[in-house]
């Protein structure tokens, strides 16, 4: 319950008294929400709730000489009024209390359902991110396979023996603690060594013809290990425009180990 007062001096008490239309004063009234039902043939139809002034008391003065002033003629109004009233808005305040359960429950209900379908769309968006992955790297795999058996089409024969001057003979130590010795163009590439060692020692590679295979498209093989010369200690870069008589570890001789990056 909220009490105001205000002096009929004042703009603001003034105002309230014309809208109220108090003609005499002292005053003191009763304000609550009221609503009006209307009987209907499907039943009784209520009004929306409005504020209304559902008790006046006006001119009782509040003291006499004469201690003739009932107050408590004035506070059983009220206590009238207040019984009389008071249910309805018990009432609608219920309603009110029941309507923004209702609106929790919807809002929580709503926000449960739009947490579950984004973490559903979350999850679609995953699957599909997977599988896209999936097949991008069963792509890459068979543009790897592929590539291994063209590149291994395009290697350079072993130069014969008699040859010298011609070759260089370089010893490879494999991961496994294989030792294999070969001799190389001396105008091939760096890369030539590695994709000898990648095509017929780390990967089991069949022998295809030239003609058979197609180097595929938009693919760009990384070797995943080096070759390293252990003393000094010295790597061997693989670039392919490096030739093997224009480098001091391949040329004339080579003693490389198989590094894993």
């Amino acid at each position: 319950m909220l009490c105001w007062g205000g002096d009929i001096k004042q703009n603001d008490a003034f105002q309230v008294a014309n809208a109220f239309k108090i003609t005499k004063l002292p005053f003191i009234g009763l304000l609550c929400l009221t609503v009006n039902s209307t009987p209907t043939g499907t039943g009784v139809v209520q009004s929306t709730p409005t504020m209304s002034l559902v008790l006046k008391i006006q001119g009782i003065p509040l003291k006499s000489d004469s201690n003739s002033v009932n107050v408590d003629k004035v506070i059983n109004k009220m206590h009238k009024a207040y019984q009389k009233y008071n249910p309805t808005l018990v009432s609608l305040i219920a309603d009110r209390n029941e309507r923004e359960a209702a609106t929790n429950i919807r809002r929580r209900q709503d926000e449960a359902y739009e947490r579950s379908l984004a973490l559903d769309r979350a999850r679609a968006q995953q699957r599909e991110r997977e599988r896209r992955e999936r097949e991008e790297a069963e792509r890459r795999e068979q543009d790897k396979k592929q590539w291994l058996k063209w590149r291994k089409s395009q290697l350079f024969p072993e130069p014969a023996q008699d040859r010298k001057g011609e070759y260089a003979r370089i010893a490879i130590r494999l991961p496994d603690g294989k030792r294999i010795t070969r001799r190389f163009e001396k105008s091939c590439t760096i890369e030539e060594i590695y994709a000898f060692i990648e095509c017929n020692y780390l990967n089991d590679v069949e022998d295809v013809q030239e003609d058979q295979i197609q180097r595929p498209f938009d693919y760009a093989h990384n070797y995943n290990f080096n070759l390293v010369q252990i003393m000094p200690k010295a790597v061997l870069e693989c670039y392919s425009s490096i030739l093997v008589k224009d480098c001091n570890l391949t040329w004339p001789n080579g003693n490389l180990v198989v590094e894993f990056i």
